[in-house]
Protein backbone atom coordinates (compact mmCIF):
# COMPACT_ATOMS: atom_id res chain seq x y z
CA UNK A 1 0.00 0.00 0.00
CA UNK A 2 2.71 2.65 0.16
CA UNK A 3 3.35 2.87 -3.49
CA UNK A 4 -0.18 3.48 -3.98
CA UNK A 5 0.01 6.50 -1.09
CA UNK A 6 3.53 7.38 -2.95
CA UNK A 7 1.19 7.62 -6.10
CA UNK A 8 -1.39 9.65 -4.96
CA UNK A 9 1.20 11.76 -2.45
CA UNK A 10 2.40 12.42 -6.05
CA UNK A 11 -0.49 13.60 -7.31
CA UNK A 12 -1.65 15.58 -4.32
CA UNK A 13 1.74 17.16 -4.92
CA UNK A 14 1.22 17.90 -8.38
CA UNK A 15 -2.22 19.50 -8.01
CA UNK A 16 -0.72 21.85 -5.04
CA UNK A 17 2.02 23.51 -7.63
CA UNK A 18 -0.39 25.05 -8.94
CA UNK A 19 0.25 22.86 -12.10
CA UNK A 20 -1.75 22.81 -15.20
CA UNK A 21 -5.12 21.81 -14.03
CA UNK A 22 -5.24 19.06 -17.43
CA UNK A 23 -1.76 17.79 -16.41
CA UNK A 24 -3.56 17.23 -12.23
CA UNK A 25 -6.49 15.49 -13.69
CA UNK A 26 -4.20 13.41 -16.59
CA UNK A 27 -2.08 12.45 -13.23
CA UNK A 28 -5.00 11.33 -11.36
CA UNK A 29 -6.07 9.45 -14.25
CA UNK A 30 -2.25 7.44 -14.40
CA UNK A 31 -2.89 6.81 -10.67
CA UNK A 32 -5.82 5.18 -10.86
CA UNK A 33 -4.36 3.42 -13.79
CA UNK A 34 -1.64 2.09 -11.46
CA UNK A 35 -3.67 1.46 -8.60
CA UNK A 36 -5.80 -0.84 -11.48
CA UNK A 37 -2.66 -2.46 -12.83
CA UNK A 38 -1.68 -3.26 -8.94
CA UNK A 39 -4.76 -5.17 -8.20
CA UNK A 40 -4.48 -6.88 -11.65
CA UNK A 41 -1.25 -8.08 -10.89
CA UNK A 42 -2.03 -9.32 -7.84
CA UNK A 43 -5.00 -11.04 -9.16
CA UNK A 44 -3.24 -12.57 -11.63
CA UNK A 45 -0.46 -14.00 -9.02
CA UNK A 46 -3.05 -15.26 -6.77
CA UNK A 47 -4.92 -17.11 -9.64
CA UNK A 48 -1.64 -18.59 -11.77
CA UNK A 49 0.36 -19.19 -8.69
CA UNK A 50 -0.79 -22.84 -8.48
CA UNK A 51 -0.13 -23.42 -11.56
CA UNK A 52 3.08 -22.30 -11.18
CA UNK A 53 4.14 -24.34 -7.84
CA UNK A 54 3.28 -26.80 -10.43
CA UNK A 55 5.79 -26.27 -12.50
CA UNK A 56 8.44 -26.06 -10.21
CA UNK A 57 7.62 -29.23 -8.52
CA UNK A 58 7.31 -31.30 -11.75
CA UNK A 59 11.19 -28.95 -12.80
CA UNK A 60 12.50 -29.90 -9.39
CA UNK A 61 13.53 -26.58 -8.96
CA UNK A 62 12.20 -26.65 -5.26
CA UNK A 63 15.43 -29.09 -4.20
CA UNK A 64 18.04 -26.73 -5.57
CA UNK A 65 16.17 -24.07 -3.93
CA UNK A 66 15.06 -24.84 -0.63
CA UNK A 67 13.79 -21.02 0.67
CA UNK A 68 10.77 -21.83 -1.52
CA UNK A 69 7.63 -23.18 0.24
CA UNK A 70 5.62 -25.09 -2.55
CA UNK A 71 2.87 -25.08 -0.30
CA UNK A 72 0.27 -22.77 -0.69
CA UNK A 73 -2.35 -21.98 1.60
CA UNK A 74 -5.57 -20.56 1.11
CA UNK A 75 -6.64 -17.36 3.37
CA UNK A 76 -9.75 -17.43 4.09
CA UNK A 77 -12.00 -14.95 2.24
CA UNK A 78 -12.64 -12.61 4.56
CA UNK A 79 -9.38 -12.53 5.82
CA UNK A 80 -7.83 -9.57 3.98
CA UNK A 81 -4.47 -9.86 5.75
CA UNK A 82 -4.15 -13.60 5.38
CA UNK A 83 -4.52 -12.40 1.32
CA UNK A 84 -2.40 -9.97 1.97
CA UNK A 85 0.09 -12.00 4.23
CA UNK A 86 0.23 -14.87 1.47
CA UNK A 87 0.89 -12.38 -2.03
CA UNK A 88 4.30 -12.06 -1.55
CA UNK A 89 5.27 -15.97 -1.27
CA UNK A 90 3.42 -16.41 -3.97
CA UNK A 91 4.71 -13.61 -5.96
CA UNK A 92 7.89 -15.50 -5.41
CA UNK A 93 6.76 -18.96 -6.45
CA UNK A 94 5.50 -17.13 -9.92
CA UNK A 95 8.69 -15.38 -10.53
CA UNK A 96 11.05 -18.16 -10.23
CA UNK A 97 8.25 -20.05 -12.25
CA UNK A 98 8.97 -17.62 -15.20
CA UNK A 99 12.39 -17.76 -14.80
CA UNK A 100 12.32 -21.78 -14.91
CA UNK A 101 9.94 -21.66 -18.28
CA UNK A 102 12.28 -18.22 -19.41
CA UNK A 103 15.24 -20.88 -19.67
CA UNK A 104 13.46 -23.92 -20.60
CA UNK A 105 12.47 -22.08 -23.73
CA UNK A 106 15.53 -20.53 -24.53
CA UNK A 107 17.12 -24.15 -24.40
CA UNK A 108 14.75 -24.68 -26.90
CA UNK A 109 15.42 -21.80 -28.89
CA UNK A 110 19.11 -22.42 -28.92
CA UNK A 111 18.85 -25.91 -29.54
CA UNK A 112 16.76 -25.34 -32.83
CA UNK A 113 19.14 -22.52 -33.65
CA UNK A 114 21.98 -24.91 -33.77
CA UNK A 115 19.90 -27.73 -35.77
CA UNK A 116 18.97 -25.32 -37.91
CA UNK A 117 22.55 -24.41 -38.67
CA UNK A 118 23.87 -28.09 -38.90
CA UNK A 119 21.16 -29.02 -41.66
CA UNK A 120 21.66 -26.00 -43.62
CA UNK A 121 25.73 -26.63 -43.06
CA UNK A 122 25.28 -30.38 -43.87
CA UNK A 123 22.51 -29.72 -47.15
CA UNK A 124 25.19 -27.00 -48.69
CA UNK A 125 27.99 -29.99 -47.83
CA UNK A 126 25.63 -32.61 -49.58
CA UNK A 127 25.15 -30.00 -52.54
CA UNK A 128 29.06 -29.07 -52.91
CA UNK A 129 29.51 -32.82 -53.00
CA UNK A 130 27.34 -33.87 -55.47
CA UNK A 131 27.74 -30.78 -57.57
CA UNK A 132 24.32 -29.91 -58.38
Amino acid sequence: MNVVELIFAFWLGRATKGANPFVVIASFFLALILVTLMIGVGVAVWHYSPQAAHILESSGVGRYLPFLDLHLRDASRNDLGGVIMELPSRMVICTVALLVIFLALMAAITTLNFATAGIIRAVRFAIARTGA
